[in-house]
Formats: C-alpha cells, sequence, structure tokens
C-alpha cells in the first residue's frame, strides 16, 4: 500500500488506488484532484499517465522504494514537464539512474537526514580518485539545498514535506491550459494603506546601505505572505510565489543583503529556472530590482557566467505572462535589460524617484524607452495590482517553432 505521506498530504478518505498494488492512485488537496505515486517504476509511470490524462498535478516519492525502467519514466517526466505541475519528495537516497528522476520535477522537496540524491557510488568514488566522501555532505538534503540548487525546499521531517507541497500545490493550476486558483481579494486593492506608507520609509538615507528585498515585497503581496523557493541557494536572489488580489504571482527580487544584490551564475539560474516555470504555469511574473548588475568576479567569468546570465536573459524574453518590473534603486549594467527589462518584453516598468536604470534617473531612462513610469514607494502596490488586472486577458503569440535552444 502506499506509503504514510500519502494519506497525510491528500484529503481525509479522498485517496482511491488506482495500479500497482496500491502505490499509485489519485485523491484531493483541498479539493483539488491530484495523482501521487510512492516510488519509482510502475507506480510513477501510472500516476503520470493518469495525472496526463485528466490534467492534473502529480506528486511522487523517491527513496521510499526501488524501481527498475527509470529510463522510461525520464520520458514520461519530460513529456509531461509544462503540462502538469510535477513535485517531487526526497524521502530517503536515490541513487545512479533514479536520482534524475526528481531532478526532471518542477518542484523538489527534500527531508533532512534522509532525502539523498546521487548518481556516484560513494564507495567507487572513493576508490577511483583517493577521496574520502562523505554521502550526507556530498548528496544529502543540505548540500542540494545549499550548494547545487537541485532540491528546492528542505524539511525538517516528513510532516514538514508535506506541508509544503500542499501549500505549494495551492499556488499552481491542474495544468497547463488553467489559470492558478485565485481567492477572493480582500479591500479595494487600489486605496493606499498604511502598509503600503511603510515604503516610503524602507530605503536606507545612505545609497550604499542594502535594505531587506523581502520586505518589499511582503508590502506588495496579499497579507504579506510568500513561499520562498530556494530559499538556502543564491541568496542573492529571492524567487518566491505569492498573491496580489487574491492571484498567485510569482516573485523575483535581486536581495540587496548578499551581494549587493549583484548577480552571479547561481542566481542567474535560479530565476531562469523560476521564471520559466511560472510561464509555464501561468503565473504572472513580478520582479521588484536593487543591484549593481553582474558580480565583477574573475572566477564567475571562468565558470561561464556569460552562458549563465544568457539563461536569464532568454527566460524573460521567452516568458508571455504578464511581467511587472519595480526598480527600487539601481539597475546597473546588462542586469537592468536582464532582470525583468523592458526591451525583454516586460509588459510594465516602474521605477521609484530616486532610482537609476542603466545610470539614469528615472524620467531619461523614461525618454530611452527603459522605464514606462515613475511611482512613489507608498503607489507600488495600488500600480502593480492595476496591472496584473489589466494584463489577465494578455495574449501574446509567439513564431512557430519546435521549440527555443535555451543556452543550457
Amino acid at each position: 500500500m502506499a506509503g504514510e505521506w500519502v494519506e497525510e498530504l491528500l484529503d481525509p478518505g479522498s485517496f482511491v488506488a488506482t495500479a500497482v498494488g496500491g502505490r499509485s492512485g489519485h485523491g484531493s488537496v483541498d479539493g483539488r484532484p491530484v495523482c501521487v505515486a510512492d516510488g519509482f517504476g510502475p507506480p510513477a509511470l501510472a500516476a503520470l499517465d493518469l495525472a496526463l490524462k485528466v490534467g492534473c498535478p502529480v506528486v511522487a516519492s523517491a527513496g521510499t522504494a526501488t524501481g527498475t525502467g527509470y529510463g522510461e519514466l525520464l520520458s514520461r517526466g519530460a513529456l509531461a514537464s509544462g503540462v502538469v505541475p510535477q513535485v517531487a519528495l526526497v524521502l530517503g537516497a536515490a541513487e545512479g539512474g533514479p536520482a534524475l528522476v526528481p531532478a526532471l520535477a518542477d518542484f523538489v522537496v527534500m527531508v533532512e537526514g534522509g532525502g539523498r540524491l546521487q548518481l556516484g557510488d560513494t564507495g567507487a568514488i572513493e576508490a577511483v580518485t583517493g577521496e574520502l566522501v562523505d554521502a550526507e555532505e556530498l548528496a544529502g538534503t543540505r548540500a542540494h539545498t545549499v550548494r547545487t540548487g537541485t532540491a528546492h525546499f528542505r524539511a525538517a521531517d516528513l510532516g514538514e514535506a508535506v506541508d509544503l507541497t500542499r501549500a505549494l500545490l495551492g499556488y499552481l493550476p491542474a495544468n497547463n491550459l488553467e489559470e492558478p486558483p485565485a481567492l477572493e481579494a480582500a479591500g479595494d486593492p487600489s486605496v493606499v494603506t498604511a502598509r503600503d506608507l511603510e515604503l516610503d520609509g524602507l530605503l536606507p538615507p545612505v545609497a550604499e546601505l542594502p535594505f531587506d528585498a523581502r520586505r518589499l515585497a511582503e508590502r506588495v503581496v496579499d497579507d504579506g505572505e510568500l513561499l520562498e523557493v530556494q530559499a538556502l541557494f543564491a541568496g542573492n536572489l529571492l524567487a518566491a510565489l505569492g498573491r496580489v488580489d487574491g492571484r498567485p504571482v510569482g516573485v523575483v527580487a535581486s536581495q540587496p543583503l548578499v551581494l549587493a544584490g549583484a548577480l552571479d551564475a547561481a542566481a542567474a539560474e535560479k530565476a531562469a529556472r523560476f521564471v520559466r516555470t511560472c510561464d509555464a504555469f501561468n503565473l504572472p511574473v513580478l520582479t521588484f530590482v536593487d543591484g549593481p548588475g553582474f558580480a565583477p568576479d574573475a572566477d564567475q567569468e571562468r565558470q561561464g557566467l556569460v552562458r549563465r546570465a544568457a539563461k536569464l536573459a532568454y527566460a524573460y524574453a521567452e516568458a508571455t505572462v504578464p511581467k511587472v518590473t519595480v526598480v527600487a534603486r539601481q539597475a546597473a549594467g546588462p542586469a537592468a535589460e536582464v532582470l525583468g527589462g523592458r526591451p525583454l518584453r516586460a509588459d510594465l516598468v516602474l521605477a521609484w524617484p530616486g532610482a537609476r536604470v542603466a545610470g539614469l534617473p528615472p524620467d531619461q531612462a523614461a525618454a530611452r524607452g527603459l522605464v514606462h513610469d515613475v511611482v512613489a514607494p507608498s503607489q507600488t502596490r495600488p500600480r502593480v495590482s492595476a496591472a496584473l488586472r489589466l494584463l489577465q486577458g494578455k495574449r501574446e503569440p509567439l513564431p512557430p517553432k519546435r521549440h527555443g535552444n535555451i543556452p543550457l
């Protein structure tokens, strides 16, 4: 039968086993259909097939059971990518080829102390290289949430992993043809509130001092609620899910508290992947910018910063969902364009009065087509809200093609 996590994830009494000894089936989360699979192999294949047929998210566990045929599962996961949301729960050790399966999911949740993802055998690594390797340090939860960015969420235990998954599904549509689940908006979104007025005093009096970008984002999204994605990876960039007027949005923000908000290769890839996920599942992208551009770091250049930063430019340019950007203080260098910039087809770019965009004050930046309008900080949320309401029906056709060729 399916593992304990299935009953905890799904609404009480909603689980229906559909195949493979009860290890695969479907149920509901907050009344919405979800397919589940406990382990690799046939259970996960059955869950993916059903999810694609009915158009609903699929949640599968890794590390709780072994299985063969992961190549077919990789193929099916790639087919479902961008069609239905896929969430992988890494509850134990997934080693060798099967470790690739959860890495293909849209979101990976790893449990502390038990979750592990690694391709190579630790003993073989030691035998070939002579390096003594600790499996947890090499491929455990901390490694993949902090160092590699493979996992999006770190959970202390199974209960927290389930809670994170339920919260995550609450922001996502059933499939790529549907809109994300909206809640009823509270109050008149055009009325400036006390929380809005706090933005007028958010920036430090000295331009060189940092501020917490999360405080800015929290005052624009509903109730200040954000579900941060990859929170422990590339801390110079914040990526999170939130709501504006009850509708889910993806939030991207340069974080001045880390590297002064400068973008490095890891931050560029983190933002690019998140923007593409939002675009796949119809979530508008709300971007907040305050940073000196890309990190002036020789080692970063040696690691391929140009190619990896190009992924960020590609993701924003490709995205057809509504894109709204707010420049709080500075958008410098190439980052002024690739991080939600107007040249990459942003629908609305706002700048605060003291901001500088590509070295220009906001009025001159507007004259050069880099900014649409200048707004007082306290007017940010009402303007963002109005823009997203207007853009709900946005349609932006792309040239016919098999697919683009993002610089991977």
